[in-house]
């Protein structure tokens, strides 16, 4: 007897006519990204990202300061140098390339939103809530991380709902390998597939681990991308450093009780860099990369260790932080409060659909429930780390996805 066929993927079906709108509003929204670029200098990680870059045009190492780097992953400086190399220098035309990756990201969350829900119509809100979403906006402007990153967890987002609807070991190397490509842009886009994981295994009561094969065909897929650059950073360095070093560094700047975790600049680099200066009088030599992010990860969990109750409190409020942008704040009230509206409303569309795939077994919106506990996953572990609300967006496109299903059932009815 002949295996069963696997389920057959739903395709949208979209009127020209929308296909010539949404090429409009793509365009307008490069014209006015271009109308309102700043000027051409660095601010932020902007320095820190192109000196890499120039780095790898002018003698093809990845340093900083004449010193091999494992700070930073080398996604976005390579594909930095890659513009400057062959389309120039101008900011101008970075935010084009910028504007190109969140084009990847509109398109693949207006495909997830309109498979997902079974509508054109939800394709259709999809594409409009990713290309006018603000905080996307902003970061093409910026020579930094996030739409590159951006685009990679939406398509893999897109990839693993592929995945959970018609499990393959093929679909399971392409999701290892999207997610290896986004962990080399920063290194969070593992707990994304993390997240996915849980939420699949979660969802379906454990029936997920019935293609453990396809499991480690996903590990597999990103040893396949990221082994590579773990042996760049051994042969540089010495020591074992699968992407990047930055989590203990990270983990202090949010720990520390004088800012309450907050980024700080004047407060939190002195004590940064005296608490290395204190070792490096202890061993009486320089320290590595590596070890410099030990004594930061070793500061950060005194502090728990002693202050546990305050700690456990500022971590309340960096989830806080993640999940909304504070509206009580001395600059643009305007802006903090209409960015604060738009956020209850994403989430009061997203959150209940959301909850009803846990609930919904296996039918079509079983994959909004993992998408929810992706989301609610991501948040906790990276709130560990991060400290401003901009670190979450990458994975708001999963939000975008099931507000688009939201707004697009009741008019279908």
């Amino acid at each position: 007897m002949s295996e069963p066929s696997a389920p057959r993927i739903y395709e949208t079906k979209i009127p020209r006519a929308w296909m010539m709108a949404a090429a409009l509003v793509l365009v307008v929204r490069l014209v006015a990204l271009l109308s309102v670029a700043p000027g051409e200098t660095l601010i932020g990680d902007e320095p820190y990202y192109d000196t890499l870059a120039r780095g790898l045009i002018a003698h093809g190492t990845y340093e900083m300061n004449g010193v091999p780097s494992v700070h930073r992953p080398p996604g976005w400086p390579f594909a930095l140098s890659l513009v400057y190399r062959f389309f120039g220098e101008s900011r101008r035309t970075v935010i084009v390339v910028q504007s190109l990756f969140d084009v990847g990201t509109i398109l693949a969350t207006s495909w997830l939103a309109g498979r997902l829900f079974r509508s054109s119509l939800a394709a259709a809100f999809g594409f409009l809530l990713a290309a006018c979403w603000p905080p996307f906006f902003r970061e093409s402007l910026l020579l930094q991380t996030e739409p590159l990153f951006t685009m990679f967890i939406a398509l893999l987002l897109a990839r693993f709902w592929v995945l959970v609807e018609r499990p393959s070991l093929g679909v399971a190397f392409s999701c290892g390998l999207i997610t290896g490509l986004s962990a080399l842009v920063r290194p969070t886009g593992i707990v994304v597939l993390a997240g996915l994981g849980l939420g699949w295994v979660v969802q379906s009561g454990y029936r997920a681990f019935r293609h453990w094969k396809a499991m480690v065909m996903v590990a597999i897929g990103v040893t396949v991308v990221v082994l590579p650059w773990t042996i760049r950073n051994y042969r540089a360095v010495g020591s074992i450093v699968p992407i990047a070093v930055g989590t203990g560094e990270q983990f202090y700047l949010g720990s520390l009780l004088e800012t309450e975790g907050r980024w700080d600049h004047d407060v939190w680099w002195p004590i940064r860099d005296g608490a290395i200066q204190d070792e490096e009088r202890r061993l009486g030599r320089p320290l590595s990369a590596v070890e410099r992010d030990h004594v930061w990860m070793e500061h950060g969990r005194q502090i728990w260790r002693e202050h546990p109750g305050q700690s456990l409190w500022i971590s309340a409020k960096r989830f806080w932080r993640l999940v909304a942008l504070p509206v009580i704040a001395p600059d643009r009230p305007w802006l903090r409060v209409g960015f604060a509206l738009a956020l209850l409303a994403i989430y009061g569309l997203s959150i209940p659909i959301g909850v009803k795939g846990l609930t919904g077994g296996d039918g079509p919106l079983r994959y909004a429930g993992i998408l929810l506990l992706m989301v609610l996953f991501y948040v906790i572990v990276s709130s560990s780390v991060y400290t401003i609300s901009r670190f979450i967006e990458p994975v708001r496109t999963a939000l975008l996805v099931l507000s688009a299903g939201a707004l697009a059932r009741p008019l279908e009815r």
